[in-house]
């Protein structure tokens, strides 16, 4: 098996030769100079999350790359296959890793949430895409088409930050006036 481009990968009608060897290998960052989340924005993470639940072509995971990387097509086609499917089962990981993140942070237990958990009664599952989003711009009296073009990162600490900062008020509300 040579180490071919993803190019001629592509265009390859049997890929099961290199499908069988090349889908268990261990996940690495071997991409251009390297994935960083500082450079994306809250939008184009949510872009790159959707196009993996729905990856059908190379294509598809040409947008992936390119999004990621902030790259031209051509350095995706150019890459060697073996960095492919390297780089393809960390930037899985890593998303997967994103996800549960947002997942863990928007679950955030307190009288609040679950009171309107209840309320809601499972109409907010459809917006669940936007609920970060939404909870920045509200934060910050912001436009939420305008947070969605801020940094992921940057979101996701001031999110993170005023969740621990609201639980201590809390808990010192209820020390000084009395559990309610």
């Amino acid at each position: 098996m040579k180490n071919i481009t993803v190019s001629k990968y592509n265009r390859i009608k049997n890929k099961l030769k290199y499908n069988i060897i090349l889908e268990h290998i261990k996940p690495k960052d071997s991409f251009l100079n390297g994935f960083n989340l500082d450079k994306l924005s809250y939008n184009e993470v949510r872009t790159i999350q959707k196009l993996f639940t729905s990856v059908k072509t190379m294509e598809d995971m040409m947008k992936i790359f390119t999004t990621a990387y902030q790259c031209k097509d051509y350095l995706f086609w150019n890459m060697k296959i073996v960095n492919y499917f390297e780089t393809k089962a960390f930037l899985i990981e890593k998303f997967v890793s994103l996800n549960v993140l947002e997942n863990k942070l928007l679950g955030v237990k307190n009288e609040d949430s679950e009171l309107r958990n209840s309320v809601a009664g499972g109409r907010l599952v459809p917006y669940a895409a936007i609920s970060v989003i939404d909870a920045y711009a509200k934060l910050y009296k912001l436009d939420p088409e305008d947070c969605g073009k801020k940094s992921y990162n940057q979101i996701i600490f001031y999110l993170s930050y005023n969740i621990v900062t609201s639980d201590i008020d809390r808990q010192v509300n209820k020390l000084k006036y009395g559990s309610k």
